[in-house]
């Protein structure tokens, strides 16, 4: 069976891209905010570093770069929809595009997750981590600790592209599955939480299809309750 490894390699050999990881933000300011990010990046780092162990040391991991914005005039408290738009307006700028100068396509319209999901650290976000090294501070925080992945665009600009609409009856009704968040009830609100232990290589592989957001969505809304 091919490794996530060896299918992100094969993903960015098709666009020419030389870097990868999710772009992160944070918007969480509080008393000790500043100790409990960097705690919380480390273990990010960490992760990385054990997953390219068990991977026989992968060239893939050579080429991961860690894009943080953590400016506090712009980003304390931001919400969701927020860091989605200012998350938009840097794939369409000349920033995202030279961390890629050889890319086949233009980046704003890359299908990579670099350039489509993005991972917002809020308060919520440190406090579960806080919280699980707490209870088990030698022990996998998978179950508890988490971070927040947005979705750069509106999930039904996705579905878009990938639903066949001859396979569905025009009067058919599809039930709603999703849960609300954030107050929203739309069936998709393009972010969700994701189990922070997941997310290097696991997810991003995932995650450089498109198509594969919806069932990540909802396996991890029912998998971190």
């Amino acid at each position: 069976m091919e490794t996530g490894p060896a299918k992100l390699e094969k993903f960015m050999a098709s666009c020419e891209h030389g870097i990868w990881s999710f772009v992160i933000y944070r918007s969480a300011y509080g008393p000790y905010s500043d100790t409990d990010f960097s705690a919380f990046i480390q273990h990010l780092k960490e992760l990385v570093a054990e997953c390219d162990e068990i991977n026989g040391k992968h060239p893939i991991f050579q080429k991961l770069t860690w894009t943080i914005f953590e400016d506090r005039n712009q980003l304390e408290n931001l919400r969701h929809a927020q860091i989605k738009k200012m998350f938009d307006q840097w794939c369409c700028s000349g920033s995202a595009a030279s961390g890629q100068p050889r890319s086949l396509h233009s980046i704003h319209h890359s299908t990579l997750a670099r350039y489509q999901f993005c991972l917002h650290v809020n308060q919520d976000s440190l406090d579960s981590f806080n919280n699980a090294k707490s209870e088990s501070p030698t022990l996998s925080f998978e179950r508890t600790a988490f971070v927040n992945i947005v979705a750069r665009r509106f999930p039904q600009d996705i579905l878009e592209e990938y639903v066949d609409e001859e396979e569905y009856d025009d009067e058919e009704e599809v039930e709603d599955t999703y849960p609300a968040l954030e107050g929203n009830t739309d069936a998709d609100v393009g972010w969700c939480k994701t189990p922070l232990d997941s997310i290097y290589p696991s997810s991003y592989v995932d995650l450089c299809r498109n198509e594969n957001w919806f069932h990540f969505y909802i396996w991890s809304e029912a998998d971190m309750g």
